[in-house]
């Protein structure tokens, strides 16, 4: 007899396997085609039900889930920039805790507390 736990674990498995092919397509189409056939924030859904699910089964958890990694490949358009002071990129914050946690990593990162910051909307 099969258990809810496991009914429960292949659907998980099943899903987390869409999403990441999911998520790798609109990558590519992205990152590599600039081409994309989605909004960021239809792709911010995916990767937060991806997120939620490897969290929630942690066995199911990759390295080479879109989640553990960047974008997609490197394009030949663009040289290599060092940056003298790092990025330190908000990644996604969707309220104010969000934001107060990026702040204070990023204050740990820089050694010091960080001011003067440059907002731009994501359209």
């Amino acid at each position: 007899m099969v258990d809810d736990q496991t009914v429960q674990s292949a659907t998980a498995q099943q899903r987390v396997e869409e999403l990441r092919s999911q998520l790798n397509h609109h990558n590519y189409r992205y990152h590599v085609l600039d081409s994309p056939e989605i909004s960021d924030g239809e792709y911010d859904v995916l990767m937060r039900e991806l997120r939620a699910l490897e969290e929630e089964h942690p066995e199911l958890q990759s390295p080479d889930s879109p989640t553990q990694r960047v974008g997609g490949a490197v394009s030949e358009q663009f040289g290599a920039v060092d940056h003298v002071i790092p990025m330190l990129s908000l990644a996604t914050a969707f309220d104010e805790a969000s934001l107060r946690a990026w702040h204070a990593r990023a204050s740990r990162v820089l050694g010091r507390d960080v001011t003067g910051f440059v907002l731009e909307p994501k359209i």
